[in-house]
């Protein structure tokens, strides 16, 4: 008969006390969290995020949550379970199992889906802190059983149920996986991801991937990995955990170290160790640099950038205290030293791995601790310590589930008794070695070749290499062809740039020089603000006269009267001020007028009668056509005019006066000129369409032109 203890009323108030108060403390201390949720659901998100947080209050108010007693049955269930998720994701190993124990109990009172769940938590626990995979797989069968009765009893947990199984499987997959018994591994992983896709998460199915992947780099069907690997990678995006990025990006370097493809091992190594060292995964991030030191080390010539990673691996392993993790590390820079010849460092490494492993249940780096030490005494001249250590090795009955180590210590026992000349135990070993179902067919092969010479796993990788080698030479050459005809291309598209380039310039060159051989009148001398600044309504005019060569004249003599006849216009205008602004360059006189022609043209008539001995042209050019501003461009155009019809040999022998009408249509002509895009071919163009004309006047109609301009059409 079970006797009741009767607590206190004080006793009971207090706790109840105690409670309110944790829960206010709680949610007053962190917006982003209510207590009430640890007693209301599963926290992992939570918990996964705050744990290493040194002032995550809600944390520890879930372990003064714990000791409460005095609350309904769910509430203590799920601040139980969320407490020994906790105590898992701190490590505390024997307090996890302790906590789940409670946990357990409480769950058998509740729905069998929360059994279940913390089934799998304590599953979890077993295969990674204690590394006893058998207590996990007992524990997820339970787990299986508690899911069907679950489904029996509840048919609208359906999703729950799916989401739960998935992850058992997935569990399950890697439970069978750590044990080597890759088949049924295979078998759970195929179901899982046969969920995942009915839950259509792609979070659940990224990590199904990774771990099918994972099971198949085990198979060494490395592009069955490669394909997990890679539809993993191709269905992350910006909601996809930075955990399970860093993961695929692992696997990934680990496949291409597999396959010797080191540069690609090294970019995804290095991009893995940066993702684990942001979200502070310091025992992911030592995984990620153990993997990059084994690159390096098997690089043979980067030996020491590869213990810089792995020494810093260690440190990281000593910070947190993991005994296993800084046995391992201790193992790899062992081999590492080893490698590099560094018999002391090697040694030193290599017994601190020995006598630190023998305290941890991890039998698989037991094992090749143990071969790494055989191949250190063989190179300190100790064969007889080497075979003791192989034989032991593979005899041991913990390492038969590793058939590749196995395999790689007999290989290497059986060149040690080759060169210690013990040939009966080479044979027999040899015999043994070709009746085991362990890479039969290279055996077959090595049994002709090696002579009892040649170490057995040496032939198969030779073997591997050569068709990884064929593999890479095709795909080489395939890239080659490719590159030889983009860089065809390339040198097409090059030379015909060049071609173009080269074209332009002489263009360019000839348009230049002939341009600077024609326009002996630099148009920007003009005052051009002070052409602006007095545009008005009325109308603005460009007076331009140049004397006119003739035939009969020297050139001396011609070159003299041209210039003389248009100084003496220049010096008269200027001192009548007939016009705004003058001025006379390489023989033509510029004049800008604001007022009525005739003035200016009478003086310009009664010169040329003082100076009949050469015929003179007037041009004539209104401005009203153009826009209010003159920019660079109008006044280039009115010096192209000016060549056009001023400076251009003509056997006139009378004096002319020239009146160039410019229509609107002509401007965008002229502007924009798509052949050579410049102002002697717009002003052509529109000269040939009739947009601009030039009409001669006789110079007695110079007098009504102010009349007249207004009725004329433009």
């Amino acid at each position: 008969m079970k006797t009741v203890t009767e607590k206190s009323p004080l006793s009971v108030l207090t706790n109840t006390l105690l409670f309110v108060i944790t829960l206010l403390l709680s949610f007053a201390t962190n917006a982003e969290f209510k207590a009430q949720d640890f007693t209301q659901d599963y926290q992992y998100a939570y918990i996964n995020k705050h744990v290493t947080d040194k002032d995550a209050k809600p944390i520890a108010a879930l372990k003064i949550l714990a000791t409460q007693t005095e609350l309904p049955l769910p509430e203590k269930y799920f601040i139980a379970h969320n407490y020994a998720y906790l105590l898992f994701k701190q490590h505390h190993k024997e307090q996890t199992i302790a906590q789940l124990t409670k946990t357990i109990a409480l769950a058998k009172q509740m729905a069998p889906i929360h059994l279940a769940k913390t089934l799998l938590l304590q599953a979890k626990s077993y295969g990674i802190l204690f590394r006893e995979t058998e207590k996990a797989l007992v524990d997820l069968n339970s787990a299986f059983q508690a899911i069907a009765q679950s489904q029996n009893q509840n048919q609208n947990q359906n999703q729950d149920i799916l989401a739960l199984k998935l992850d058992l499987q997935t569990a399950m997959a890697q439970a069978y996986n750590q044990l080597s018994q890759l088949d049924k591994a295979q078998e759970h992983i195929e179901k899982a991801l046969t969920i995942a896709q009915t839950l259509g998460n792609n979070n659940d199915t990224i990590y199904a991937l990774i771990i099918a992947g994972r099971i198949a780099y085990q198979q060494d069907k490395l592009n069955k990995a490669f394909h997990y690997y890679l539809q993993a990678l191709k269905l992350t995006d910006s909601k996809t955990p930075i955990s399970r990025i860093a993961s695929i990006e692992l696997r990934l370097a680990m496949a291409y170290e597999a396959q010797e493809d080191f540069e690609l091992a090294l970019s995804h190594a290095k991009k893995a160790a940066d993702l684990y060292s942001q979200i502070n995964s310091p025992r992911l991030q030592i995984k990620s640099l153990r993997v990059l030191g084994n690159i390096y080390t098997a690089l043979n010539k980067d030996i020491d950038t590869a213990l810089v990673h792995l020494l810093n691996a260690l440190n990281i392993a000593k910070t947190i205290n993991d005994p296993i993790y800084i046995a391992q590390m201790q193992y790899y820079i062992g081999r590492a030293y080893l490698i590099n010849n560094n018999i002391a460092q090697a040694e030193k490494y290599l017994k601190a791995a020995e006598k630190l492993l023998k305290q941890t249940n991890t039998p698989i780096y037991t094992g090749l601790n143990t071969l790494e030490l055989a191949r250190l005494a063989d190179k300190k001249h100790q064969p007889t310590q080497a075979i003791q250590l192989l034989t032991a090795l593979v005899e041991h009955k913990d390492y038969q589930k590793y058939p590749a180590l196995i395999e790689e210590a007999k290989a290497y026992l059986l060149t040690l008794y080759v060169t210690q000349k013990q040939y009966k135990k080479a044979y027999l070993l040899q015999q043994q070695l070709l009746n085991s179902n362990i890479s039969n067919r290279d055996n077959n092969l090595l049994f002709k070749e090696i002579n009892n010479d040649i170490e057995i796993k040496k032939l198969k990788n030779q073997l591997e290499k050569a068709q990884l080698a064929l593999q890479q030479a095709q795909q080489q050459s395939q890239r080659y062809l490719q590159q030889q005809k983009y860089l065809l291309v390339g040198a097409l598209i090059i030379i015909f740039a060049l071609l173009i380039s080269l074209y332009s310039y002489i263009k360019l060159k000839q348009r230049y020089q002939n341009r600077l051989k024609n326009s002996q009148l630099t148009w920007p001398a003009f005052q051009k603000n002070l052409i602006t600044a007095n545009l008005s309504n009325e109308t603005v005019n460009i007076l331009a006269s140049s004397a006119t060569p003739t035939l009969n004249l020297s050139p001396q003599l011609c070159h003299y009267q041209k210039h003389h006849l248009i100084d003496q216009c220049f010096m008269q205008i200027k001192q009548t001020n007939t016009c705004h602004d003058s001025i006379q360059r390489h023989g033509v006189l510029w004049q800008i007028c604001l007022q009525p022609l005739p003035d200016t043209l009478k003086t310009i008539e009664q010169l040329i009668q003082n100076n009949s001995g050469l015929p003179a042209q007037c041009l004539w050019v209104e401005l009203n056509s153009f826009p209010r501003n003159i920019s660079h461009e109008c006044l280039l155009l009115i010096e192209e005019l000016v060549y056009h019809y001023l400076l251009q040999p003509t056997k006139l022998q009378y004096w002319q006066l020239l009146k160039v009408t410019i229509e609107d249509k002509a401007l965008p002509i002229i502007f924009t000129a798509k052949k050579e895009r410049n102002i002697a071919y717009g002003v052509e163009k529109a000269i040939n369409q009739g947009f601009i004309r030039c009409d001669t006047l006789p110079f007695e109609h110079a007098k009504e032109a102010k009349t007249s301009n207004n009725d004329e059409d433009h």
